[in-house]
């Protein structure tokens, strides 16, 4: 585990900023009186699937919103590579809309008026794609996330996966360059939800995205990531890879987390 000079010695840092990817230093995020996010600093390189565990209340849901621009925090820094996207004095704020993110959440929120194909033209043309190169774009994406012959059915003629499967191609269209998941999975069953966790993992890397995927069940965390930071009252207990975090889990609450996914 890592030690970050300017946090307390019993925080964990998941991963230190090296200039690539999504760098997240000491962010806290707070509600009043109550404080959701504690000093957290985490990493994610492109092409790499970092799950996030917690219990609720444990500050998952607010981390993913502050690095998507949803909510400005209350102290700490977020970048992109070079491009500071907050930080700790308030002089710097990017706006959701220029932070070339994509977000999945448990309900994908689809437009029910419009078909696959349609979902993903309109993405693509206000992202100030050129209209004479929106048709190749979009029947590419639909190719890869394997809903190409669904491209003329609207959101209720797809299954729950299928819908799934459009959330992520919109998600990514335009260039997305981090895919933000807030329990993307949980409406699918068992089976389902393995698969598809797979595929958007392995579209994301192909596109070259980082994942930052939060979850509340310790199986798909252990099963799907590269890395997993386990969170309990807003602060980093642990991070590590499932192999690691079976092997030597950090306390009592760690160890529950692994005996649920043996369960």
């Amino acid at each position: 585990m890592n030690q970050s000079n300017h946090q307390p010695k019993n925080e964990v840092t998941a991963g230190r900023p090296d200039g690539a990817g999504l760098n997240v230093e000491a962010l806290s995020v707070q509600y009043g009186h109550i404080q959701a996010v504690r000093e957290v600093s985490l990493s994610v390189q492109p092409g790499e699937h970092i799950a996030i565990i917690g219990p609720s209340g444990s500050g998952k849901s607010s981390l993913l919103r502050s690095v998507a621009g949803l909510i400005r925090p209350a102290a700490g820094r977020i970048t992109w590579a070079d491009e500071t996207w907050f930080d700790t004095d308030g002089t710097q704020w990017i706006e959701p809309e220029h932070r070339r993110i994509g977000m999945i959440a448990q309900q994908p929120a689809l437009w029910p008026h419009l078909t696959a194909r349609a979902h993903l033209m309109r993405v693509l043309g206000w992202r100030g794609v050129k209209r004479r190169d929106r048709a190749g774009q979009t029947e590419r994406l639909l190719e890869l996330v394997g809903i190409a012959h669904r491209a003329t059915h609207r959101p209720a003629e797809l299954s729950g996966g299928e819908q799934q499967r459009l959330a992520l191609a919109r998600a990514l269209v335009g260039g997305s360059r981090l895919l933000l998941l807030d329990e993307p999975l949980g409406q699918l069953d068992l089976v389902r939800r393995r698969e598809l966790g797979r595929e958007m993992s392995r579209i994301a890397q192909e596109m070259g995205a980082a994942v930052l995927h939060v979850t509340h069940d310790p199986t798909d965390a252990m099963s799907l990531p590269d890395r997993i930071v386990v969170l309990e009252g807003g602060r980093i207990l642990q991070y590590g890879t499932p192999d690691e975090i079976r092997s030597q889990p950090a306390g009592a609450f760690v160890e529950a987390v692994v005996r649920m996914t043996n369960a």
